[in-house]
């Protein structure tokens, strides 16, 4: 904890980006502690309050544009998907394999890249692409000659990824693992499936990818979404909070 002046204490803050008793139960111990709660996501503060413990705020993330962005047009893709590959369980690797499995069976010309912090710890299907730590300028190409992003995941707290390719006109299928929700819309901005339903995501995917009208429309409405967040707001309203908790009223 830092000072927020000269050789005066800031109280303490607890920061809250993730339901983390996924990975230890004891986790949510840490809820308790006598620190001032914000969290990164509504879904997350709610959850904290429905155990008990004031939230006071809430600082969503957001896209830089410089970063992220629209380069090429919403109708000039592909037929290509991208997606995050992460070993941890709770972001559903083993669900990706599948329905990048499924997808190929249903359309072998698909292209697909998968990126990854890291080797990965399973197979991919043969003819995927693997990024390892693509530098931000490669990861925005990615995005941008995608048609579809795939997200997979069982758990998220906010869901980076699908926001950054809603930025730069990917269309969203995505599994109900919380986050995602915070900035896109069933059915209006993406389509989003069960958690685990793999047929699901490899259908959605078909479907878009077949419909090119489909896919524009959500790609269009989800970049929209995606760009009402900015990093000023988010650093303006943490700001606020952490000025609240120096000098309370």
């Amino acid at each position: 904890v830092h000072a927020l002046s000269d050789g005066e204490p800031a109280a303490g803050v607890y920061f809250l980006q993730h339901d983390e008793r996924h990975l230890d139960p004891r986790a949510g111990e840490t809820w308790a502690l006598p620190l001032t709660r914000i969290a990164v996501a509504e879904w997350i503060a709610d959850l904290v309050r429905s155990e008990g413990h004031a939230v006071a705020g809430v600082v969503p993330n957001a896209v830089d544009p410089r970063d992220m962005g629209l380069d090429r047009p919403l109708d000039d893709r592909d037929q290509r998907v991208v997606a995050l590959y992460h070993r941890l369980p709770s972001k559903g690797p083993d669900v990706l394999i599948r329905a990048l499995t499924r997808l190929r069976e249903q359309l072998p010309d698909v292209h697909i890249d998968v990126v990854s912090a890291r080797p990965p710890s399973h197979r991919l299907p043969d003819g995927v692409d693997l990024h390892i730590r693509p530098a931000r300028s490669g990861l925005r190409r990615l995005y941008n000659r995608a048609a579809v992003c795939l997200h997979t995941s069982r758990l998220e707290g906010w869901g980076l990824v699908p926001m950054e390719a809603s930025a730069c006109g990917c269309a969203i299928v995505a599994t109900a693992s919380r986050g995602v929700n915070e900035f896109l819309t069933p059915d209006v901005s993406m389509r989003q499936v069960p958690i685990d339903d793999v047929e699901g995501l490899a259908s959605a995917t078909v479907d878009l990818l077949t419909h090119p009208d489909r896919r524009i429309a959500l790609a269009a409405a989800a970049r929209r979404q995606v760009l009402q967040f900015s990093w000023e707001a988010s650093t303006d309203t943490f700001d606020r909070l952490l000025r609240a908790v120096h000098s309370p009223a």
